[in-house]
């Protein structure tokens, strides 16, 4: 964010010149902080702060913008964007044994278990999270998700074939070619959860619209 302090006084000759070059010559996101003189207050609206107050001393008033526009600067630091990333996915199973078995000959990983009704698996650096409420004292049974999660996988025809020959509930015979560029196939997983497993090279990202 850039912060601009501005003076005007007598006259609002000089108000509009100014806004139409700082909005064609800055391609950066910046308020405009103004002294005006009370025969222009009509234009204080086209600040994002504006300010008659009398004061005589054209530097004084520099000096006073100058202190306002250093604070909010400093309040900028909050707005920054946070870095962000995921890295827990919760799938609920009523078996936690028999999930860390499934999910272990599907992924190619052991896991951990880490407490007694979950047992995680670490893809990629986002933890998936098989969590059995009942074993783990909860007083709810498991639902599964309603939609699917998504995982990218570097050899797409053998991930395929595990998933085949594990004990999902359903899964696509086939591996599909969709209009955004994916290759991928659906399965079920034995608790309900439905899951996608698609070629790490064909990803799609967003960046375009797909009709």
């Amino acid at each position: 964010m850039i912060h601009i302090a501005t003076v005007h006084w007598r006259t609002d000759r000089w108000i509009d010149i100014q806004l139409r070059y700082l909005e064609r010559n800055l391609d950066q996101p910046y308020r405009i902080y103004a002294w005006i003189d009370e025969q222009v207050r009509d234009q204080a609206s086209k600040f994002f702060y504006a300010t008659d107050v009398p004061v005589d001393r054209h530097e004084l008033k520099l000096t006073l913008l100058g202190d306002l526009v250093a604070h909010a600067a400093a309040d900028d630091d909050d707005l920054l964007p946070m870095s962000i990333r995921l890295f827990r996915v919760i799938l609920q199973v009523s078996d936690i044994e028999q999930a860390a078995r499934f999910y272990a000959a599907l992924l190619g990983v052991a896991g951990e278990r880490v407490s007694r009704g979950r047992h995680y698996f670490d893809c990629g650096g986002t933890i998936l999270a098989c969590f059995d409420p009942r074993a783990d004292g909860n007083a709810f049974n498991a639902s599964p998700n309603p939609d699917h999660v998504y995982f990218a996988v570097d050899d797409l025809e053998a991930v395929h074939a595990r998933a085949k020959a594990c004990a999902c509930r359903e899964v696509d015979e086939t591996i599909s070619t969709w209009p955004w560029g994916e290759r991928s196939f659906y399965a079920t997983d034995p608790f309900g959860n439905p899951l996608c497993f698609v070629d790490g090279g064909t990803v799609f990202r967003g960046g375009r619209f797909v009709e």
